[in-house]
């Protein structure tokens, strides 16, 4: 199921679901001021009376005021958008309208400006949830109940959570994912995913599987756990789809951002595992979209459109690792750090890896280097580069684009690499 683009009703039912939240979690005064800032991102376009430059201009004046760079972001915004020749506009411009343009020009303010506790807030569990149960009314979709199905998993001291997603729970699956979302490992949640997850489920079914089903993570957030907490969740994660597979379905372990870089350390784990004589299935295929391979490292980069930057960054992977210093930073916590030849060797799923990036997000050199490293052991990777894109486009596209087709061009780009990989 692939829902329609969010329409203002969408976006004032959904901020009256998540004041409570930002409140609770901020305070009354911090959480008002935060829900002020986010009336405006909530605001964005689509608005089809919101064509104007003047308009434009005051509602991203207004989002950017605590910033105290009104002036240099306002001149750079006429002179990018309007005074460039369009051939001399980042390509992300020239293919945006103004409503994609401001989404991620607000999107990028956000990840700045706001806390990450109202950030947690909005996208956690909860909320998430009532916003995707409305966004399923609003669309006529009636089987959430049927396709739908949230699992606690627990084995020894070990427990958590994760999200079925089935086309039809009393058949076998031809393919199953198991995805680990994104958020810097303290912000976002599986149900916040679940619309990406559906799109990604009717994509695989148009794509010629009968019964594709995903499993998503939903690991507990830093600094709630740090690691490996979140890696000894993944691998309950990974049990649960190993059960529910039969020897002939199809394993694909995969995620965007921290949880591609989750997806990195599963494979490196089961590696492990399997070196030292205790192996599990090993899965068919990878799938990294905009994967955060090393917690530090001098090749992120500032990025003039990315939304994520190398100061957010260090913040997650401290919160991440406990701030327990420079060991922590190395594998397998962070697994773009391996050294060990033998554990990537290991580490390599069957049919390789699927990768996608953007070419303007500041994880892209790191990524390349991920790419080339693999390809120079002879792995197959199968790259889908965004020319344009930012971080973790094919989900940020789902949410921001205006048109169908821009809105799932990522998906079914990344669903068509799955075919043929798998074929």
């Amino acid at each position: 199921m692939i829902f329609e683009p969010q329409s203002l009703l969408d976006h004032a039912v959904t901020l009256g679901i998540i004041t409570p939240q930002v409140i609770r979690q901020a305070g009354p005064v911090r959480g008002t001021i935060a829900l002020l800032k986010l009336l405006f991102v909530f605001c964005r376009l689509p608005l089809p009376h919101l064509d104007s430059l003047d308009s434009f201009l005051l509602i991203l004046t207004l989002c950017e005021k605590n910033n105290k760079k009104v002036p240099k972001a306002t001149l750079q915004l006429v002179w990018t958008r309007y005074l460039t020749a369009r051939k001399n506009r980042p390509l992300y411009v020239q293919q945006a309208n103004i409503a994609e343009d401001l989404a991620l020009r607000l999107l990028r303010w956000s990840a700045v400006n706001l806390h990450p506790r109202v950030l947690r807030a909005v996208t956690d569990r909860p909320a998430a949830a009532q916003v995707i149960k409305w966004r399923a009314y609003r669309n006529g979709w009636t089987k959430y109940d049927e396709q739908v199905e949230e699992k606690v998993l627990e084995e020894g001291p070990e427990k958590t959570e994760g999200i079925w997603v089935r086309h039809d729970r009393t058949k076998r699956h031809d393919i199953i994912l198991l995805y680990i979302h994104g958020g810097g490992y303290a912000v976002l949640s599986a149900k916040f995913y679940l619309e990406f997850q559906l799109a990604v489920q009717s994509s695989l079914l148009e794509a010629g599987y009968e019964n594709p089903a995903i499993f998503s993570l939903d690991y507990t957030l830093a600094p709630d756990k740090h690691f490996p907490g979140q890696l000894n969740e993944a691998v309950l994660a990974y049990k649960e789809v190993l059960a529910a597979a039969d020897p002939d379905t199809k394993i694909c372990v995969g995620g965007d951002s921290a949880g591609g870089m989750l997806t990195l350390t599963l494979l490196q784990e089961l590696a492990a595992r399997k070196l030292r004589d205790e192996p599990l299935r090993h899965p068919d295929l990878g799938l990294l979209i905009s994967p955060w391979v090393t917690l530090k490292t001098h090749l992120h980069r500032r990025s003039s459109l990315d939304y994520i930057q190398p100061d957010t960054l260090a913040r997650f992977a401290e919160l991440y690792t406990g701030g327990g210093g420079v060991g922590l930073y190395q594998a397998p916590a962070s697994p773009g750090s391996c050294q060990d030849e033998g554990i990537w060797e290991a580490a390599r799923p069957g049919r390789g890896y699927i990768v996608t990036y953007g070419e303007e997000e500041g994880l892209a050199d790191d990524i390349k280097y991920l790419i080339q490293h693999q390809k120079s052991r002879g792995t197959e990777v199968r790259v889908l580069m965004d020319a344009g894109g930012v971080h973790v486009w094919p989900v940020v596209s789902l949410q921001f684009c205006t048109t169908k087709e821009r809105r799932v061009l990522g998906i079914q780009s990344i669903v068509r690499e799955i075919r043929s990989a798998l074929a």
